[in-house]
């Protein structure tokens, strides 16, 4: 094998974080409606077993997952995914926690509708756009 294919295989095979990369909108639509399924058969099968264990494990999977997808966007945009940050402390903040859902909402349609990065950016490559035949 010549050195540059070696190379080309280095490169490709490069370890990525958790956090990394980007995820245009139709990919972020996408993985929200795969996270409302899993919200909605988690919770069915939570509440089938009476289970509170079950529904906790459901909650913090789905948690982690619904960051990481806001994460993944954010860096598309080629903002910091720091900025999930605020919408996360507001939930805990007494008597003004409550407009967290609204806060959530207002972020996930800015999202969802908001153009990413055109080409590479700080954050990575751009996500490919399906493409029909």
């Amino acid at each position: 094998m010549s050195e540059d294919g070696e190379e080309e295989i280095s490169q490709s095979s490069e370890k990525r974080g958790f956090m990394d990369g980007r995820l245009n909108r139709p990919a972020f639509f996408k993985c929200w409606l795969m996270y409302l399924a899993g919200l909605f058969i988690g919770l069915l099968f939570a509440f089938s077993i009476d289970s509170p264990g079950f529904l906790n494990i459901v909650v913090v999977a789905l948690s982690i997952y619904g960051l990481r997808i806001s994460v993944l966007r954010l860096h598309d945009l080629d903002k910091s995914g720091f900025f999930v940050l605020p919408l996360i402390f507001i939930a805990f903040i007494p008597n003004i926690g409550i407009v967290a859902p609204i806060s959530i909402f207002i972020g996930f349609f800015f999202l969802l509708f908001t153009p990413g990065t055109a080409g590479p950016n700080q954050f990575g490559p751009q996500p490919p756009v399906n493409k029909k035949n």
